[in-house]
């Protein structure tokens, strides 16, 4: 039971993926091909593949933070932030690709983007190689934020 986060961290990141990958397809089947996008904007496939791709550090950094931290002050308060982080990642995918709500996406967006800062915050006095595997996460939030703003400003 010790060990029960080797388990848990990549089951909940896993099930993160599937369900944001599941509303991204649902969402490119044909309103997403008629927004106005800008021109630095990645193929699709590129930003399917990141965006999935950025929970894996994150597990990484989940479980090496369970390792390292545990039982000491603030633990529960970073792993609820961890598991706010997962599921803002799946409202932001609903709100995008699903309900086609730009503007609350961005938002949302931005909060994943400031959650993944916090994480890195709260872990890096004492690890600093969870904040490692953090930063790649916080880096795609930070420009997909300033992106969907791009993509609502151009269509609204």
């Amino acid at each position: 039971m010790a060990k029960l986060h080797y388990v848990l961290a990549p089951l909940f990141y896993g099930l993160i993926g599937l369900c944001c990958w599941a509303l991204m397809v649902q969402g490119l089947a044909g309103w997403y091909s008629f927004l106005l996008k800008p021109a630095y904007l990645p193929p699709v496939w590129v930003v399917m593949a990141i965006r999935l791709f950025c929970f894996i550090p994150v597990c990484f950094s989940l479980i090496l933070f369970v390792n390292q931290a545990k039982g000491s002050q603030g633990f529960a308060t970073v792993i609820r932030l961890y598991l706010l982080n997962g599921f803002l990642n799946v409202v932001f995918c609903y709100l995008f690709f699903v309900q086609h709500a730009i503007g609350p996406a961005v938002l949302v967006e931005a909060f994943i983007a400031g959650s993944l800062a916090l994480l890195m915050a709260l872990t890096r006095p004492s690890a600093y190689r969870v904040v490692l595997l953090l930063f790649p996460g916080f880096v795609w939030a930070a420009f997909s934020t300033c992106l969907g703003y791009d993509i609502f400003m151009l269509n609204n």
